[in-house]
Order: structure tokens, then sequence, then C-alpha cells
């Protein structure tokens, strides 16, 4: 179960990270052209966008589904999840929320070209916004990811607690550590706690935009650190 569990932890790991690949390159077709009245633009682009953040976002919830099974599974045990609330208006809050902020990100990009130019001259250049497209890719795979992972382990901590696998499985706090990992991830990394706690500082992926940090499931036993 040792080499299992420590396979499954880092296909989570990886599978996040190609979630968040694919969903780039899906926002990056998605776009719009950027020529044009720049209100209208604006309007045309969260109309656009609103979608496919939808779908992405559910893609990326039924991979941290997928992995949060296979982790518990990886670590000897089988569970079997109550059905889980609707996540409609929550989704789709969040797509509005990050389509909105690029289109508008769009929008003061013309604001300020207006304010150098001569506006009677031409229309505004506006171009795409390829850090804050990557940046809301980023953010909104790793929310849906752990949001679903999280909304699992709250569901079996409700109905699982008697189960005989429960008190012998953590969440462990981890992070990507390379050179872009900030000072606070990298130190809640390996970090665990009990299945129905909540981590400090928001959690694994809500730390700051582009948090690349996911909760995984361990056997207890093949823990360095100990939780208690």
């Amino acid at each position: 179960a040792t080499a299992a569990a420590r396979t499954a932890h880092h296909d989570t790991a990886r599978t996040l990270l190609a979630v968040e690949a694919l969903a780039l390159q899906v926002l990056r077709g998605s776009l719009p052209p950027t020529a044009g009245d720049p209100v209208a633009l604006t309007y045309s682009t969260t109309a656009a966008l609103v979608p496919v953040l939808l779908t992405i976002r559910q893609a990326a919830r039924n991979k941290g589904l997928e992995r949060f099974l296979a982790e518990v599974e990886a670590g000897g045990a089988r569970i079997s999840l109550p059905p889980l609330p609707s996540t409609d208006i929550a989704d789709r809050l969040a797509a509005e929320r990050a389509a909105r902020s690029y289109s508008d990100a769009l929008l003061r990009q013309a604001q300020d070209w207006m304010a150098e130019h001569d506006a009677a001259q031409s229309n505004p250049v506006i171009v795409a916004d390829a850090d804050r497209l990557e940046a809301i890719a980023a953010t909104e795979v790793s929310n849906a990811f752990n949001d679903e992972r999280t909304r699992a382990e709250y569901a079996i901590a409700e109905v699982g607690r008697e189960e005989t696998w429960f008190p012998f499985f953590v969440k462990v706090w981890d992070a990507t550590l390379d050179k872009r990992t900030c000072k606070v991830c990298a130190r809640r990394d390996g970090t665990p706690e009990f299945i129905g706690l909540s981590f400090p500082d928001n959690g694994p992926g809500k730390v700051h935009p582009n948090c690349r940090c996911v909760s995984v499931l361990w056997p207890m036993r093949v823990l360095n650190t100990p939780i208690f």
C-alpha cells in the first residue's frame, strides 16, 4: 500500500497540472478577436469565456474527485460516497467572476491606450492578456479541483467516522516545490491534518492566485511527520 499511496500522491499532483495546461489551451482558443469597439469586445469576451470556464471547472472537479477516490483505494480502503449537492450556482458565479476579470482587463487596456493617443485617429489597439489568462486557468482549475476533493472529504467525514479505515487516513498539504513556489506554500508543504478539519491559510489551492497546491490523502502509517 505504501508504494501505491506514493504513486497516487504523485499522480494527483501531475493530474492537477495537466488539467491546468489543457484549460489554458482551451481558453486561448475560445477568445474572440481583439479588434473593434472595446465596449462591445468586453461583452463578447465575457459571453465567450463563461461557458468555457464552466466546462473547465466541471472537468477539474471530476478529476479532483477521481483522484480522491484513487488515493483512498491506493491506501488500502474503499468508500461509497453519499450524493453530493449541486455546484451549479457556485461554479456559475466563479465563471462569471473570472470572465469579467479578463474582459475588464481588456477594457482598462483600451482606456490606457486612449489616454495616450488621439481617439479620433483609430480604434484602440487591444492585445490578449497572456499573464492574466494563465492566472485564470491556474486559479480556476486549482479551486475547482480542490473544492471537489473537500466536498468529498467532508461528506465522508459526516457518514464514515465509524468505518474501520477512517482513523488511519489523513490529508497532507502538497505544494509544487520550485522557484515559483511562495514562502507560505513552501512552509505548509507536508503539513498533515485530520479528514474533516480545515487547513490554515485558506487551504491548498487558495493561498493566492496561481496557487498550485493540493490536498492529498495518505495512510497515516506512511507519514514521516507525526500528526499529534
